[in-house]
């Protein structure tokens, strides 16, 4: 992205915080106060409900994603922080379903969902990007 693109990116962010519509956490170690990254649970696509996610188009499809700084790949971060949001995703916030949207090309991503439990839902094109779209529960 543009430094203008990620700042509307983050401006978005900031505001589906500030309408509890989209829930975004930085995580930093209780050890020395490094930043190791970021996750997210956020509205995605709008309101479609079309393909039996139990919703009926009432509420917007909830996508999580992990975003971690290099440094902290492969150590196991990645899939304890998704297993907590997707746990506060189910039990908290009781979203029937919930997404994970990522580049086709992204094979850590489509491991990690997979170990979680999501199954491929489908695969399309967006802003000239492949993607793969997966669900949970599968």
């Amino acid at each position: 992205m543009t430094d203008e693109e990620y700042q509307k990116f983050l401006l978005l962010k900031l505001e589906q915080i500030r309408l509890g519509t989209g829930y975004h956490w930085a995580i930093w170690l209780k050890t020395d106060g490094s930043f190791v990254g970021a996750v997210n649970l956020n509205p995605v696509w709008g309101n479609r409900g079309s393909d039996g996610d139990g919703n009926g188009g009432e509420r917007p499809r909830m996508q999580i994603g992990c975003q971690l700084k290099r440094d902290y790949w492969g150590q196991g971060f990645a899939g304890e922080l998704m297993r907590g949001v997707l746990d506060f995703a189910i039990d908290e916030l009781r979203l029937p379903v919930v997404y994970g949207v990522f580049q086709k090309e992204n094979i850590a991503s489509r491991r990690m969902l997979a170990k979680l439990g999501f199954a491929w839902l489908e695969s399309k094109t967006e802003q000239d990007t492949e993607i793969e779209i997966h669900r949970y529960p599968a």
